[in-house]
């Protein structure tokens, strides 16, 4: 099941890079329920560690929220999909590390790889999340003007 998990994730930033990030006039509106239906789904079928938790984190309160203010007109649409673009790549390239490890890994929650997975997981979703905090507030402000 872990693997499968993370395979489907994988397809999922390659299909946003390839029919979305990378197409100049892509319509949001069909992508953005595409990647929330898949972020919400991972959080429904794995157990509760920390490595998990972060991963949840990241994929409900940033990689699914980027989709949410490209979403809207009041946010700056151009830097926040430039942004999705580069959070993706990233994304991409962790899923692909842990579809390519062995599953035994996620068991062992002291282990160096464990925490070292936890950690990378943890400090690209703060790294995307200041940055969307940043889109946010800038769209805000010049709203309240």
């Amino acid at each position: 099941m872990f693997q499968a998990e993370w395979e489907y994730l994988y397809r999922m930033t390659d299909i946003i890079d390839s029919n979305f990030i990378s197409i100049e006039d892509s319509d949001i509106s069909d992508y953005s329920l595409y990647a929330n239906q898949v972020c919400y789904n991972y959080s429904a079928k794995t157990t509760v560690n920390s490595f998990n938790l972060e991963v949840r984190h990241f994929l409900i309160f940033v990689y699914d929220m980027y989709f949410k203010i490209l979403s809207n007109d009041k946010y700056d649409y151009e830097i926040t999909k430039n942004n999705l673009g580069k959070m993706n790549s990233e994304f991409q390239s962790f899923c692909k590390k842990i579809i390519n490890e062995k599953p035994d890994w996620i068991l062992k929650e002291k282990s160096q790889k464990y925490i070292n997975y936890t950690n990378e997981i943890k400090e690209l979703g703060n790294k995307y999340e200041i940055i969307l905090n940043a889109i946010v507030q800038d769209g805000n402000s010049k709203d309240s003007n």
